[in-house]
């Protein structure tokens, strides 16, 4: 899946414009800055906020015991526990089995059904965040290059391998040439889900650029009122 959603980047680069004069810092190094501040911005508000813990909150959805095998116990005839967690009926052996199913293919017990449940299990984790993961290569290869960096704390819980879900490419703005530094995202998805992806891909974006624009806007604003106020010291002197 490639997006192709359009956003509304008017007030951004209205604010950019204005932004621009206000500052004696080269033209690429603010919009290579100013990208990857929109690129950080999109996300952080992509879901999850918290990586680690929403895959721990999955590992105990899917490893949730569904039945318990029991025994009786001769010398007391009180009910005692038998077998250890992962070879009790779980909600991820029942998800393998549905999904095999479907597929028209056989149930799995035993062995089998721990190998390709606990496979199921892994993938389940590691994809948690997979909608940010498309917005990595933008931000790792504006972060060398700008003042700002966009924190490294906030990426390393995401799982990046080649051929993984989210891809993407920024063109860096280079000094001596036209300052633009367009990125383009994708996703390689195997599951329903391509319109949910390209939702929530657009609202950060758009809610990104937005409040990138805002925070370019306050700063002309202190500018302007930083210069006021020296010429009305000047002036009253």
């Amino acid at each position: 899946m490639q997006p192709t959603f359009k956003l509304n980047t008017a007030f951004f680069s209205a604010a950019l414009a204005q932004y621009i004069p206000t500052t004696k810092r080269d033209l690429a190094d603010i919009v290579n800055q100013r990208t990857l501040n929109v690129a950080g911005r999109a996300f952080d508000r992509l879901p999850p906020r918290d990586v680690q813990a929403k895959r721990a909150e999955i590992k105990r959805y899917l490893q949730e015991p569904l039945s318990q095998r029991i025994r009786i116990a001769k010398s007391s005839g009180r009910v005692v526990k038998k077998g250890k967690k992962e070879n009790q009926l779980q909600r991820m052996h029942l998800i393998v089995q549905a999904r095999r199913a479907k597929r028209g293919l056989p149930g799995l017990y035993g062995r089998a059904m721990k190998r390709a449940s606990g496979a199921f299990l892994q993938r389940a984790q590691v994809s948690v965040g997979f909608v940010k993961s498309i917005l990595l290569p933008i931000i790792t290869t504006l972060n060398p290059l700008v003042r700002f960096k966009f924190p490294f704390a906030k990426t390393r819980n995401i799982s990046r391998w080649p051929g993984s879900a989210g891809f993407g490419r920024v063109q860096v703005a280079k000094a001596g040439e036209v300052s633009r530094a367009p990125f383009q995202i994708g996703a390689n998805l195997k599951v329903p889900g391509e319109g949910k992806v390209r939702s929530l891909l657009a609202g950060a974006l758009q809610q990104a650029l937005y409040d990138e624009g805002r925070e370019m806007i306050r700063h002309v604003r202190e500018k302007m009122q930083a210069t006021a106020n020296r010429f009305n010291v000047r002036k009253a002197a």
